[in-house]
């Protein structure tokens, strides 16, 4: 989240008295926005909004249904002739909370319309943010995409009941529903200069999602697979700080236009973002990822949290990145404050052989976790972008994973555990305007882990 709002604008939080929203909420008024919070409580709001007021510059109620036709109408209303800087829809009936037309009605049809609300409100460098599901991707197909691209502005979703007529299918359905709108609104924000995108988390610990677990066994067994497991009672402000692996915060976005990037989605995994579950924890993570393990693109951003996270749970480091300074500060550091061993490797992951540089590099080392994160990515019109740099890119983007997946799949065979994370991009799901190459590079990643154990 960009750390100033000067000339942002307000913000709009729907379902801002839940487990989202309100967090949305805590972190915007911390820096000082304006906000109207939408839910349908209004005592509810105002508990929440009272403790927010000390930071936040100016923070208005607005209770109702968003699935009620008018509320667009009250929202505008409550605007008057203000510009919007944000808007954070979290709102959202999950598969317990109603049947398959109510679902389909607060899901989908109310986001279509505040969509539509909102666009011509937001001032320039805007960001609208809506708030879908991973389980949207498991309804993409042709006849569902097909489906809901013929609804048409100022219809409802009744025709989508025959295709999902029980609340978990409906729940799926208008999640992605939430993708398409994003898609198709994507352009229409650009050319205001201002983005649309979605985000689609996976297992969240919120109030909703804890009320589904005890419905759902499905989620019990999703929950039993996965290598992290939430813990109850913690402090919000500690998840960030006890994500080892993951580290990040779901709602740190920067709202502020970027280019000509737009229509994005992001796919967050298991998280915690509400007042009762807070942080995550990996179970014996060393034990079957240790001791060591390689973090390409080490020397900034998602890397050098990835090596910072990863050293602080006592793993032994090596680092491959460009900037050798860089490389040599971080792994001084890391030994200082963590105790580990850390060695830095040089690499332009550009040239052809840079994999098989860290491969040799790690050679006598019992490496157990494998990294790829570096990768660069080039913005503008596809026609005008330097073959060269297009180039260099597929060779760091593509390559350098897929060879060192080539070569460690082997050894970690051959150790019996161990693992290899690839750092994709959701661009390569969508693909993205004024970004193809660069989602190009992301597809082959995305298809590549989806047959690479054959």
């Amino acid at each position: 989240m960009t750390t100033s709002n000067e000339g942002l604008g307000l913000a709009v939080i729907t379902g801002a008295a839940g487990g989202m929203g309100s967090a949305s909420a805590s972190r915007l008024a911390a820096q000082g926005w304006s906000l109207i919070l939408c839910d349908l409580d209004a005592e509810r709001l105002e508990q929440m909004a009272a403790p927010l007021r000390r930071s936040a510059r100016q923070i208005e109620i607005l209770a109702g249904n968003i699935a009620d036709p008018a509320f667009p109408d009250r929202l505008i209303a409550a605007l008057g002739d203000r510009q919007l800087g944000a808007v954070i829809h979290t709102a959202g009936l999950s598969p317990t909370m109603g049947d398959a037309a109510q679902i389909f009605a607060v899901n989908y049809d109310a986001t279509a319309r505040l969509v539509e609300t909102v666009r011509p409100r937001m001032m320039e460098g805007a960001c609208a943010v809506l708030i879908a599901s991973s389980s949207g991707y498991m309804m993409t197909s042709p006849e569902y995409d097909a489906a809901l691209d013929a609804i048409g502005p100022g219809q409802d979703s009744s025709s989508l009941l025959e295709l999902a007529p029980t609340p978990g299918a409906a729940y799926a359905l208008s999640k992605r529903g939430v993708h398409r709108i994003v898609e198709r609104q994507a352009a229409a924000f650009g050319e205001r200069k201002t983005r649309i995108v979605s985000i689609s988390p996976g297992l969240i610990d919120t109030a909703m999602s804890r009320a589904e677990q005890k419905a759902s066994p499905q989620m019990e067994m999703m929950l039993a697979r996965t290598p992290a497991r939430p813990l109850r009672n913690r402090r919000r402000d500690r998840f960030g700080s006890r994500f080892p692996l993951l580290a990040g915060r779901l709602v740190h976005l920067r709202l502020r236009y970027q280019g000509r990037r737009r229509g994005v989605d992001c796919t967050p995994g298991l998280t915690g973002v509400d007042g009762h579950a807070e942080a995550i924890e990996m179970t014996n993570f060393k034990e079957r990822y240790g001791p060591v393990a390689l973090v390409t693109g080490a020397s900034s951003g998602i890397g050098k949290a990835f090596a910072e996270a990863l050293a602080a749970i006592g793993m032994d480091l090596v680092l491959a990145a460009r900037r050798l300074k860089r490389l040599e500060e971080l792994a001084a550091r890391l030994e200082r404050e963590h105790g580990v061993q850390v060695r830095s490797c040089q690499t332009d992951l550009a040239q052809p052989d840079a994999a098989k540089q860290m491969l040799d590099a790690t050679a006598l080392l019992d490496v157990g976790l494998v990294v790829s994160n570096a990768g660069f990515g080039m913005k503008g019109d596809h026609a005008g972008n330097d073959p060269h740099v297009m180039a260099e890119m597929l060779m760091v983007n593509c390559n350098v994973p897929m060879q060192l997946s080539h070569g460690f799949i082997p050894r970690l065979r051959q150790r019996g555990k161990g693992g290899i994370i690839l750092t994709s991009s959701v661009e390569g799901l969508i693909g993205c305007p004024y970004s193809t190459a660069y989602a190009a590079t992301k597809a082959l990643v995305w298809s590549y882990l989806g047959s690479v154990d054959g």
